[in-house]
C-alpha cells in the first residue's frame, strides 16, 4: 500500500476497526499512524519553505522591502 498511496487509508482503517498490535509488530496501529502523519507534515513542509526562502532572498537582492503579508 505504500508505493500505490494507500497507506494512509489502510492506516486509518486499521485504527478505526481498533485493530490490535500483533506478536510481531513493534507498534500498534494508531502509534503508526500517528508517526507517519508526523513524518509526511515535515517532509511537506520542507518545500514550502525553500520556497518561501527563495521568494524572500529576490526580493532582498532586488533591493525592495520585505512585505509582512501575503505576496
Amino acid at each position: 500500500p505504500v508505493l500505490i498511496g494507500f497507506k494512509p487509508a489502510v492506516d486509518a482503517y486499521r485504527v478505526a476497526i481498533g485493530k490490535k498490535k500483533e506478536e510481531m509488530q513493534s507498534v500498534d496501529a494508531l502509534s503508526e499512524m500517528s508517526y507517519m502523519k508526523g513524518c509526511e507534515m515535515f517532509a511537506e513542509a520542507i518545500p514550502g519553505v525553500i520556497l518561501q526562502l527563495l521568494a524572500i532572498m529576490t526580493t532582498i537582492r532586488e533591493n525592495k522591502e520585505v512585505a509582512v503579508g501575503v505576496w
